[in-house]
């Protein structure tokens, strides 16, 4: 059967200077408060942050607007030096932290991300405050499937990928298709590729791969002789993938949340050609091989 997405608005820009196209930097007190107006009027239920986003949880947790929504949040999982003795101790002060900063005693998801070999008791350990009521749902937070472990898979209900037009690695990977059979939520992150898929080919990044670049000016093109613009093409692709349960979007103003959302709730015409074929590797669309 396939998924109907929601959106999530993604908190990054919150508390910190995110994003490749984003000039304007960490949004205002008055701009966030636009912004949360804005969502609770398109009945948008829930905002993604974390513990690494700079204030971010703590703008969100000083906001009372924000009680209106669910919130998700990120901490590491890893765990380093003389505190390795204490590992379930460190835990439980990182997910104190999140819920003072976000001034909430339940967390809807809750998301580990710097993986390793530790990770499953990590898991473990959430699970125990998912059976307290803590939180709702256990996540992993990853830049590509293959940082999976396959006996993680039985302990989460959900997991946060990138996933876009240009970026397809979750798309093509075998573990996508047994996330999805056992009923894993998808989250897809970075459908914008940081703001890069809106903005004119010649307008990227010197660092950016000449490949991508060649692709987004076709891909571009194709959608402006269909009357339609990237911004929608880019949701379009998203939804019509049929499995993505969530998509987060990164906001840095009213005007912004505006137009995703206006793309979000117009019928979806299908998909754009010149993408078809088209599969990146990590270097051309993961931001950690991006030489800035």
């Amino acid at each position: 059967m396939k998924q109907d997405s929601k959106l999530t608005i993604g908190g990054a820009q919150f508390g910190m200077d995110y994003g490749v196209t984003n000039t304007t930097g960490k949004i205002t007190k008055n701009e966030f408060k636009k912004i949360i107006d804005y969502a609770i009027v398109s009945k948008i239920e829930s905002i993604d942050t974390a513990a690494a986003y700079g204030e971010s949880e703590i703008t969100i947790g000083n906001e009372a607007s924000c009680a209106k929504f669910e919130v998700d949040t990120k901490i590491s999982a890893i765990i380093k030096g003389n505190e390795q003795d204490k590992c379930d101790e460190v835990m439980d002060a990182r997910l104190s932290q999140s819920q003072r900063n976000l001034r909430r005693k339940e967390i809807r998801v809750l998301y580990f991300h710097d993986n390793d070999e530790n990770t499953e008791n990590r898991l473990r350990w959430a699970l125990q405050k998912k059976s307290l009521g803590i939180v709702k749902e256990i996540g992993l937070s990853v830049y590509e499937l293959s940082e999976i472990k396959n006996e993680w898979i039985d302990y989460i209900d959900t997991i946060q990928i990138p996933m876009s037009l240009y970026d397809r690695r979750a798309e093509n990977h075998p573990l996508l298709k047994v996330l999805v059979e056992k009923e894993v939520k998808i989250r897809a992150r970075s459908i914008f590729m940081q703001g890069l898929i809106l903005e004119k080919h010649n307008k990227w990044p010197s660092y950016m791969s000449k490949e991508l670049k060649g692709v987004h000016k076709v891909v571009s093109k194709e959608a402006e002789m269909q009357n339609r613009s990237m911004l929608k093409l880019a949701v379009d692709y998203i939804k019509e993938l049929g499995i993505v349960y969530e998509m987060l979007v990164g906001i840095t103003s009213e005007k912004e949340l505006k137009e995703i959302t206006n793309a979000f709730n117009k019928r979806s015409v299908g998909n754009a050609k010149g993408i078809e074929n088209s599969v990146f590797t990590s270097s051309a669309v993961d931001p950690r091989y991006w030489k800035k």
